[in-house]
């Protein structure tokens, strides 16, 4: 008996999957009666979800991946770091740019590793940032003058005829020295001023760019 009805039972999902598919039904069979449903499986449950888990970088949903220079591209992205940096000639708004910094292609392409600062010959050069005074003499016929910042940047200035010896510590906006005579880099007097991190070069002017502080609507109107 059991047997029979389990042979009818598959007949009759036999003939509702044909009926599913438009084949009509086959006459004469009898409903199949008798055959208990399955009963007593739990569903599952009592298992959490996944949490806790960070997305990846760059996928969607995930933060967004870290931007770098490509390599050796002879240049390096400033990180976050202390920006106590001043203009070694001018005053930052007011500064006379003649060539901006323009980044080569990679380490030993052309490119202006500095910006050019005009400034009258016989102008105070202050330094740019913190540190030590690392060099102070002639480099192919030009006073080069180099601090090596307490961050860990090089900053390099021609022609400046210094006026402070090799290992002196100095300060952000200290004199340090002077404008030479032009020696053709630039179209009339100013400073080069050139900035390394490591062996590559960061454009000097974002370490003196003005930043831009929001104040709450609520602040200003209080005021």
């Amino acid at each position: 008996m059991w047997a029979t009805a389990v042979a009818a039972a598959g007949l009759a999902g036999v003939i509702g999957a044909a009926a599913g598919l438009g084949v009509p039904p086959v006459s004469g069979v009898p409903p199949v009666s008798g055959v208990p449903p399955v009963s007593g499986v739990p569903p599952v449950s009592g298992v959490p979800p996944v949490s806790g888990v960070p997305p990846a970088s760059g996928v969607p949903g995930g933060p967004p991946a870290a931007s770098a220079p490509p390599p050796g591209s002879g240049t390096a992205a400033l990180g976050t770091r202390s920006r106590n940096y001043v203009p070694p000639v001018g005053a930052v708004g007011r500064l006379d740019v003649l060539r901006p910094f323009e980044a080569p292609a990679h380490r030993y392409a052309p490119g202006h590793r500095g910006v050019d600062l005009g400034a009258a010959v016989g102008s105070t050069v202050v330094s740019p940032g913190d540190g030590v005074v690392a060099f102070a003499g002639m480099v192919a016929g030009r006073p080069v003058l180099s601090v090596a910042g307490s961050d860990g940047l090089r900053s390099t200035l021609e022609p400046v005829v210094a006026t402070v010896a090799v290992g002196t510590p100095v300060a952000a906006g200290e004199a340090i020295g002077t404008v030479a005579s032009p020696t053709g880099h630039c179209p009339r007097s100013c400073v080069h001023w050139g900035v390394r991190q490591g062996r590559d070069y960061v454009d000097p002017l974002g370490l003196v760019q003005p930043r831009v502080v929001l104040v709450p609507v609520s602040s200003r109107r209080r005021a």
